[in-house]
């Protein structure tokens, strides 16, 4: 056990200092300087893709081996938007941006970009019918343009990052209370399709990325959001045998934003992972 926790560790330490995904034989060649651990660099591999400390990245070319990587792709495309934004304040057209990923990059993109437009690093914009896309410097270098010189008090640029990410919207009137949806409403199985491709052969998938869907769903809908409705529709569904839950080996580890996704499945232990039994 010592053994394969000190192999998992150079492991997650030779992807950390990698400077790009690789694959399995890579990594065996890497940290073993031989091909005779296959089994054990494979099993390795395996616990830190269910402990998500590394995550599977699509393989380059048809036929080739899947990838792995400390980062998750679609964080890694989404620093690579970042970036192309970071000191660059021209304006870029969706199009042209878009062009510079591969086929494999794109498979992230509209989610990574959807994650930048939401934390307010990247703006769109629309001239005629062209879309453009601007980042946090390039709109408030324009700000300060357009409005520093009526101002009696000019702000800075990060005064007007600040704005611009301000979240808190004053309050006019209490809006009506929204409905809760019942257990019955709630597409978990579709929602388990739509995920499952991004898990690159594992069949389960965090509990997390539904309850991120389950949100997203009430606000589209117009319910209110209740995470415990979403939970208590995986219990039933556990109960009944059509779906399988999976603790989290380390539950002391799982970051604090994830927990209000999470439930306890017996004493001390959380479920993390699910899948449909019915689609295995």
């Amino acid at each position: 056990m010592n053994e394969q926790l000190n192999n998992c560790k150079r492991i997650e330490t030779f992807l950390t200092e990698a400077k790009s995904p690789l694959t399995s034989q890579q990594i065996c060649k890497g940290v073993f300087k031989s091909e005779g651990n296959r089994e054990c660099c494979t099993q390795s591999i395996q616990i830190l893709l269910d402990e998500e400390k590394i995550f599977p990245y699509p393989s380059l070319r048809k036929n080739s081996k899947e990838r792995y990587w400390h980062i998750a792709p679609q964080q890694y495309v989404k620093n690579k938007i970042y970036h192309l934004f970071e000191k660059d304040c021209k304006d870029r057209t969706f199009k042209s941006v878009k062009s510079l990923f591969c086929k494999w990059e794109l498979e992230f993109f509209d989610d990574a970009l959807a994650q930048l437009f939401r934390e307010r690093d990247i703006f769109e914009v629309k001239y005629g019918r062209t879309r453009y896309l601007k980042g946090i410097q390039k709109i408030t270098t324009e700000l300060s343009e357009w409005f520093n010189p009526v101002r009696v008090r000019k702000l800075t640029p990060s005064e007007w990052e600040a704005f611009l990410k301000e979240e808190k919207v004053p309050e006019i009137a209490a809006a009506p209370k929204k409905p809760k949806a019942s257990l019955e409403d709630l597409p978990i199985r579709k929602w388990y399709q739509e995920d499952r491709h991004k898990r690159y052969g594992l069949e389960t998938i965090p509990i997390k990325w539904t309850g991120c869907r389950y949100l997203t769903w009430c606000n589209e809908n117009g319910y209110e959001a209740d995470i415990e409705v979403f939970n208590n529709r995986l219990k039933i569904l556990s109960k009944e045998g059509k779906v399988e839950l999976t603790h989290h080996s380390t539950p002391d580890q799982i970051p604090e934003d994830e927990r209000k996704y999470l439930f306890e499945i017996r004493h001390g232990t959380i479920a993390y992972y699910w899948r449909y039994v019915e689609e295995s």
